[in-house]
């Protein structure tokens, strides 16, 4: 997973992604409380050229990618509940 880390990290820098367990598991949580799992990353892309190599990169190593926008969701879409990179929309324009 490390060298997955890495090419990611180099496209939205160290600044906008993270594998500490406290990050991870902010992310895991929407305001309903089933179904909670831990997503392996967190990243957040600026833009569509981000978006578009995080997902090749997703795609040559078969990773799945779970788009999430502010967490509120009440119905578990954007909940890791299997290896995968969360991708937060929020610093978006």
């Amino acid at each position: 997973m490390s060298d997955i880390y890495n090419k990611l990290e180099k496209i939205v820098s160290d600044k906008f992604i993270s594998n500490d367990i406290y990050v991870r598991h902010a992310y895991s949580r929407t305001v309903d409380p089933l179904l909670q799992g831990v997503p392996e990353i967190v990243i957040r892309p600026k833009d569509a050229q981000e978006i578009s190599e995080i997902l090749k990169v997703a795609n040559q190593e078969n990773i799945p990618v779970i788009p999430r926008g502010g967490g509120a969701g009440e119905f578990s879409g954007a909940k890791p509940i299997c290896r995968f990179s969360d991708r937060d929309f929020k610093r978006e324009n």
